[in-house]
């Protein structure tokens, strides 16, 4: 980590604006300010990057979501998603131009269409293993995390209990990505680490979370 990373609580305007902060004050000219939300399955990226966004449009950014659920061939996906974020998507943004990527179709279980990601103001890449691709590539990296009770429980009740069965086997990919202790920080330097699930604060989020798509939402 950073000799002094933010710690944050919950995905609530004070979370959103101390990230939206630290992000857009970094220098970035002639490309998009770009933000990483990684961490396990269930602890909450998706909710805390939604939010984030929100806070970033209220300041008149133009934003784009990069969903690392897109970019999974699968429920084995994990490992092969990375050279595809790192070479098609961060390294085009990194040098000002879009990035693209072939999105995976769940109801099909095949690869989709082709989906451009435009070189924004803001370009927010979120889900297990998006800073894994290449950490330096980020001027925000933002590691979210919870007790592994608490995330199981997140993920079950968002995505219902027929994608329980697949909990162990994409566990075991996280910890090729993310390393063997289930119960450790990011194995990387990241500049904020926010608890998400099973706080106050993601309770009383404003709005209801959108309904998943059906394979679900693994971040």
């Amino acid at each position: 980590m950073t000799a002094h990373p933010l710690r944050l609580v919950g995905c609530g305007s004070g979370t959103a604006g101390a990230l939206a902060d630290a992000l857009l004050s970094r220098p970035h000219a002639g490309r998009p300010a770009l933000a990483g939300v990684d961490g396990r399955s269930g602890a909450g990226k998706t909710l805390l990057t939604r939010a984030l966004d929100r806070e970033l449009r209220r300041r008149g950014a133009t934003t784009t979501v990069v969903h690392m659920d897109d970019l999974y061939a699968g429920w084995s996906g994990l490992v092969p998603s990375l050279p595809v974020l790192r070479d098609q998507v961060l390294k085009p943004l990194r040098a000002g131009r879009a990035g693209c990527f072939r999105q995976w179709d769940w109801h099909r279980g095949a690869p989709g269409a082709v989906t451009e990601v435009p070189a924004s103001s803001v370009v927010l890449v979120e889900g297990v293993g998006a800073l894994a691709a290449w950490p330096g590539a980020y001027d925000l990296r933002v590691w979210v995390q919870a007790p592994a009770e608490v995330r199981h429980r997140h993920a079950v009740a968002r995505d219902g209990t027929d994608t329980r069965r697949h909990w162990d086997d994409w566990a075991a990919q996280e910890d090729v990505v993310l390393g063997g202790d289930r119960s450790a920080g990011p194995p990387w330097s990241v500049d904020a680490v926010v608890c998400v699930v099973g706080t106050a604060a993601s309770r009383s989020r404003s709005g209801p979370a959108p309904t998943p798509a059906p394979d679900g939402d693994r971040g």
